[in-house]
């Protein structure tokens, strides 16, 4: 997802009012910024003695000037204090509680006959609608691919654990495959809801689970189409045609179980 440039040129405004001709004082606001994007920190002062210097600790560094931009480079809370210096060495200081994330990742998936750029396939279809599935590596058996945009990782988990259990919370739980107990079954497989647990479930089975690009976290849920747009306003990856023992197929293919992430 493409984060326009000017959310993150908004000045930081740290201004001392002239509240007696020797005393400065600080008035500070709460921000939220996003690591690898520009902050331009803004300084003034008044009352005391001109000129006046500007010493920033930012948290993660620090810096002098009145002006200056910086990008932080980790995720975390930092308290960024400005300390001003008159020429009659009388100083203020105050701070701010910045909070610095990581920036927002979009999964976001299309069923195609390859992937694009950026794109990494996550699950094999033979068709658009009433389709088995394959697991990546699974042979290369059918002409469609679930092509998903912001993903760094695609593995697999077998049994009853759950791809948070089993490789870290890291992961997220797509899908799950029906498999063999005497092999494993890679390919033509029916599907049933992440994580099912009725009792008419798969006896054996594999979990398609996805980590994002940055280790970013997101949610997925299954539900009909119309929450998955209005309520949960997500992404929706694809549907099945029941909870086990189902056919998978693009989102207008079984509306009533789509799953969406968000």
């Amino acid at each position: 997802m493409d984060i326009h440039q000017e959310l993150f040129d908004v000045s930081m405004m740290i201004v001392a009012l002239d509240l007696s001709p020797q005393v400065l004082k600080i008035l500070l606001m709460e921000v939220i910024f996003f690591t690898g994007y520009p902050i331009t920190f803004n300084g003034s002062a008044s009352g005391g003695s001109k000129p006046y210097n500007y010493s920033w600790d930012l948290g993660e560094t620090t810096m002098n000037g009145k002006s200056f931009t910086y990008t932080y480079t980790n995720a975390n809370d930092y308290i960024v204090t400005l300390t001003v210096t008159d020429s009659a060495s009388n100083t203020a200081t105050d701070s701010i509680l910045l909070h610095i994330h990581s920036p927002a990742v979009l999964f976001s998936c299309a069923i195609k006959t390859s992937c694009g750029g950026g794109e990494t396939e996550v699950l094999g279809l033979s068709a658009q609608d009433n389709a088995h599935a394959e697991i990546i590596g699974g042979g290369g058996n059918y002409p469609y691919k679930l092509c998903c945009a912001n993903v760094s990782s695609v593995q697999t988990t077998t049994g009853t654990g759950t791809c948070e259990s089993v490789l870290g919370p890291s992961f997220t739980g797509l899908i799950t495959l029906a498999t063999n107990s005497t092999f494993d079954k890679n390919t033509n497989a029916q599907v049933e809801r992440y994580n099912y647990t009725g009792t008419d479930g798969f006896d054996y089975k594999k979990n398609v689970c996805v980590k994002l690009v940055g280790g970013g976290s997101f949610n997925c849920i299954y539900s009909d189409l119309d929450y998955c747009d209005n309520i949960m306003e997500g992404e929706v990856i694809f549907s099945i045609s029941n909870l086990t023992n189902a056919h998978i197929g693009n989102y207008t293919a079984y509306s009533d179980l789509v799953l969406c992430c968000k």
